[in-house]
């Protein structure tokens, strides 16, 4: 059983000031039920500076101060930096204080009705803060208003109603 399990992993090993990036999506929280798209949000932030490596399994990152997440990983969750020296920077999600991703909409992109079940349902893009574009995403109408109910929906863009002609 040694054998079989060792053709799969791989050893990683990192100097102290080699640039990783790091894979949150195990400890992500789904902040939405129905999106669907979670599997296509990014894997890994970074590239982060290692500090020092702790043990052999275990290395130190130089996170930016405004994050709340501790900065100590295990190497299955690092992957090795290629490329220049100086990289563009993903920030980390924001946490709340009970250690959560806490995600806020900014903007409504767009809108859209699609049937679920055979009735009607209202989607927004919606656009979260501190993301980029890129990061938008498509949500139910209903569930927006219900888990931010101080955020105005009405600014949703009218003119440009998609309906899905093949589903209705």
């Amino acid at each position: 059983m040694v054998l079989q399990a060792n053709k799969h992993s791989s050893e990683r090993h990192f100097a102290v000031g080699d640039m990783v990036y790091l894979k949150l999506h195990p400890f992500r929280r789904n902040l939405l039920n129905n999106s669907s798209l979670h599997k296509l949000a990014a894997w890994y932030f970074g590239p982060f500076r290692v500090l020092r490596k702790i043990r052999a399994v275990a290395y130190e990152l130089e996170l930016p101060s405004t994050t709340r997440v501790h900065p100590v990983f295990h190497v299955s969750l690092l992957k090795k930096h290629v490329g220049p020296s100086a990289p563009l920077v993903q920030s980390l999600p924001p946490v709340d204080d009970q250690g959560q991703f806490a995600l806020e909409p900014e903007a409504i992109l767009g809108c859209k009705l699609i049937r679920r079940h055979n009735l009607p349902v209202t989607q927004i893009l919606v656009q979260w803060k501190l993301t980029q574009l890129e990061d938008a995403t498509w949500e139910d109408l209903s569930v927006i208003q219900a888990q931010f109910p101080h955020f105005s929906t009405v600014a949703a863009p009218t003119n440009e109603i998609l309906v899905d002609k093949d589903s209705f």
